[in-house]
């Protein structure tokens, strides 16, 4: 009997060591439950926080495309005026505003084409370019 006290003793000890050891690793595997918890909980409202961002640069884009698309018809709708316009404008003066285009004088060669004999044509050449130019713009 002392010796199955002595071998009880024993394992009792062993046991006791190993309850201590189990009982730490306990511990600290709850001290990394509750850390990895708090990380999901972080990351849980990160995500949320990601993914309200995204919709809202969704529903901006969706915004703004449908802004942009009204603004191009309205820009369609305003160049076909103009190309009506210009359609019906003279030779003339399409010509002359597209010499103005391409970076020449209002006008083209109208100087050369102004009779230079009479002091009062020759004097006002340059007003009548401007006029035309305006004319034009």
């Amino acid at each position: 009997m002392e010796k199955e006290n002595e071998y009880l003793q024993v394992k009792i000890a062993e046991l006791t060591v190993e309850i201590q050891n189990l009982t730490r690793q306990i511990r600290v595997s709850r001290a990394q439950l509750i850390k990895r918890k708090d990380l999901r909980d972080q990351a849980a409202a990160a995500l949320k926080a990601l993914r309200s961002m995204c919709q809202e640069k969704f529903d901006y884009f969706a915004r703004q495309t449908t802004r942009r698309i009204k603004e191009n018809q309205i820009i369609n709708v305003a160049i076909g005026i103009l190309d009506r316009v210009l359609s019906k404008l003279s030779k003339r003066v399409r010509d002359r505003a597209s010499n103005i285009n391409l970076g020449g004088k209002a006008g083209g060669d109208l100087a050369n084409r102004v009779v230079k004999s009479e002091a009062s044509v020759e004097g006002g050449v340059k007003s009548r370019q401007k006029s035309r130019a305006a004319v034009v713009f």
